[in-house]
């Protein structure tokens, strides 16, 4: 974890959250400080119990691909009976389960930080430092109401990667130079320096478009690496784009291999899709039709500015996608990732 950056580490993330839902129970009525040691154990069971965002898995449902009973849960339906099963069946069971709910986990991490970092990037610019440049430290320990929370000058004199940075005390040189993250870094700039070049936004993958209800569309999400060019999805549009919001509801369809994985590097004229289905119990399943009345379709909300859309607005044969949008596809795949490895050797540059 960078220094100063707690949020960054998804330990101290959970602890954070588990700490909140405690003192919102301390200081509920009836309720003292006393009763922290009854609430500390029942705190991360519910914590356990609770969906990940955009999905219906759990953090149990992770680790044992199902989720605990709660006495209520035994006083209402009573004890589940125990069917008899082959052991080898049982276990093939589930860790195909669990490693579907990694994968739906993945897939709603992914999109998450999607949505944050496009948010965050609204307000940031594309700041980097170099080594010998002058900078000003934020300081994060408690210091008076009249000091300066920015001290210096500091210089670069290691740049272990574009976010974090080893600054030197230009006025003690010999004092042990210090690890500072980029946003605890401020820029020393001559007055009569040049103004700094308005910074070049990489343009939305995008132009607005219409989505129609029903019919069916083929994207990927960006991510870091190489390898999310591959990774192809297919859904159906499931409603309207909310023009308030900006969110497009996605119904997704998949191709199941042999052994129950999905995969999303499979070339799109060999898939077969079949629609995802999730019901209250966190089991998905891909049918033409839902198998059970709690089914209810495996919804994605997506911001069409954040994805790549590689062909929209298409039917599908059958199981199969058609031969127009495969075609649109691929030559708009071309076309875009051609367009990224040309911006990213003019930066290079």
């Amino acid at each position: 974890t960078i220094p100063y950056s707690p949020q960054g580490n998804p330990t101290e993330r959970v602890n954070s959250y588990i700490m909140g839902m405690l003192r919102t129970l301390i200081h509920s009525p009836l309720r003292t400080v006393h009763d922290l040691q009854a609430f500390v154990r029942m705190v991360p069971f519910v914590y356990n119990r609770m969906f990940i965002p955009g999905t219906k898995v759990s953090p149990f449902m992770l680790r044992t691909g199902r989720q605990p009973l709660t006495p209520m849960d035994v006083q209402t339906f009573g004890h589940i009976p125990h069917v008899p099963r082959e052991k080898l069946e049982f276990a093939q069971d589930l860790v195909d389960r669990i490693r579907r709910y990694h994968e739906m986990v993945k897939v709603a991490k992914d999109k998450s930080a999607l949505h944050q970092k496009y948010h965050y990037d609204k307000t940031r610019a594309n700041v980097e430092f170099e080594v010998g440049q002058k900078v000003l430290v934020r300081e994060h320990r408690k210091l008076a109401k009249h000091h300066f929370k920015w001290n210096g000058p500091y210089e670069i004199v290691q740049k272990f990667n574009p976010v974090a940075y080893l600054v030197r005390d230009c006025a003690n040189p010999n004092k042990t130079p210090r690890r500072v993250i980029i946003r605890d870094l401020y820029a020393i700039r001559h007055p009569s320096a040049e103004l700094d070049k308005e910074i070049e936004r990489t343009p939305l993958l995008n132009p607005p478009t219409s989505f129609q209800p029903g019919r069916f569309i083929i994207y990927r999400v960006r991510q870091n690496g190489h390898k999310w060019r591959q990774r192809l999805y297919v859904a159906e549009i499931y409603a309207q784009l909310d023009p308030v919001t900006n969110i497009l509801p996605l119904h997704y369809y998949s191709h199941l291999e042999a052994d129950g994985s999905v995969n999303l590097q499979k070339p799109l004229e060999d898939r077969k899709l079949l629609p995802e289905w999730s019901d209250d119990r966190g089991n998905f399943t891909e049918s033409l039709r839902k198998k059970s009345e709690s089914a209810e379709p495996n919804i994605t909300e997506v911001y069409p500015h954040e994805i790549d859309i590689l062909a929209v607005n298409f039917p599908l044969h059958g199981l199969r996608l058609p031969k127009e949008a495969i075609l649109e596809a691929k030559k708009t795949m071309i076309k875009r990732d051609t367009q990224l490895a040309r911006r990213r050797a003019k930066q290079a540059q």
